[in-house]
């Protein structure tokens, strides 16, 4: 098995989620990121530049390419607003550590059982993405019940 418990204390002491409540989705469906979220004026911007969200979602997504697949669709999400994030976009990252604190460890299992098949699966959210009306799709391939891809 893989896990990366150790690395994501660190990461959720860092930006200082170590103590917070943990919850147990990633990504809330009731909630939709947009455009519309992000800073108007140029004052906005100069404060929501003091957020370290380039770093936060990099430290996420450093853990879900290791071993963290179940973060991919939301990685996908906030690393959108990277150039023109507002204080909704920094609320989603929160709630995506809070997620990390309660699933810490969670770890791959390779060998799980004794199947030596591969599996394959996707999804995708017709449109969702409420600024251009884009899709996201995703697929996740697993081995002997482990995930691969």
């Amino acid at each position: 098995w893989l896990s990366q418990s150790d690395y994501i204390h660190k990461v959720l002491k860092r930006f200082n989620m170590d103590n917070a409540k943990p919850v147990s989705t990633p990504l809330l469906t009731t909630i939709r990121l947009s455009d519309r979220d992000s800073p108007s004026t140029e004052e906005d911007r100069r404060l929501n530049g003091k957020m370290p969200y380039a770093s936060a979602v990099g430290s996420i997504m450093y853990a879900m390419m290791a071993t963290r697949p179940d973060l991919a669709y939301v990685v996908g999400v906030v690393s959108r607003y990277m150039s023109n994030l507002g204080r909704k976009h920094w609320e989603v990252v929160k709630h995506i550590l809070r997620y990390l604190r309660g699933s810490k460890y969670a770890r791959l299992i390779f060998g799980s059982n004794n199947s030596t098949e591969v599996e394959g699966y996707t999804k995708s959210d017709y449109a969702r993405n409420t600024d251009n009306r884009k899709s996201t799709s995703g697929y996740i391939f697993t081995y002997g019940g482990g995930v691969i891809s």
